[in-house]
């Protein structure tokens, strides 16, 4: 079975990127020496509401995709509910200016990877998703009215306009810090933005 060859992640497991494949980086410690091991991930993918389980939930789920085969685990579509509450939060980011945090949701998801991690399951973080931004709230210059530029607004925009950028580093380094994933080996890879492109956008907004 798949499902025996996981075993808690510790420090050796952490991944590293050499041209076209993963690697971990082995028992001492070091990329790119002779004891780094090609790594494949076989994922499943959580959004929304499923990232943040109760504490039960998150060591059955970790449980439940090692049995099935899996040792990675996508992390999407976290910050799209914009949810102030403790009970069965929806997103990571709270009602206040971009990047607010719901406390209880990070505690339940840095318990989710923790979970995940003693089951040999790494994680991919995906970071601007579905968040859109709101300049009355976030201190960004107003639109317009447009409906379509309202829809996009952040996406693609984010990607190069400044005041954009520095929200989403902002929001890229406190995610970490919070989740606990700065050099943990429970950090596979991280995605930056999903779905952004201007040719996209330019499509939908001229029809």
């Amino acid at each position: 079975s798949a499902a025996g060859l996981n075993t808690p992640l510790a420090a050796g497991d952490r991944i590293v990127a050499r041209g076209r494949h993963f690697y971990r980086i082995g028992p001492d410690l070091k990329p790119g020496t002779a004891d780094d091991r090609r790594v494949r991930l076989f994922g499943a993918n959580l959004s929304f509401a499923a990232n943040f389980p109760d504490k039960t939930r998150a060591a059955d789920l970790a449980v439940r995709l090692r049995k099935a085969g899996f040792n990675a685990v996508r992390l999407h579509h976290l910050d799209f509910h914009l949810d102030d509450g403790k009970e069965r939060p929806k997103g990571i980011l709270g009602t206040g200016p971009y990047p607010s945090f719901n406390p209880e949701a990070v505690s339940r998801l840095r318990t989710l990877i923790t979970e995940l991690s003693r089951e040999g399951i790494y994680v991919n973080l995906n970071l601007r998703v579905g968040y859109r931004f709101r300049p009355a709230v976030d201190g960004l210059p107003a639109l317009d009215d447009d409906a379509p530029t309202q829809k996009f607004l952040g996406s693609p925009i984010h990607v190069y306009y400044p005041p954009l950028i520095a929200r989403q580093e902002t929001y890229a380094r406190e995610l970490i810090k919070q989740l606990g994933l700065a050099d943990n080996p429970a950090l596979a890879m991280v995605e930056i933005n999903n779905e952004s492109s201007l040719l996209h956008a330019w499509q939908i907004m001229g029809q």
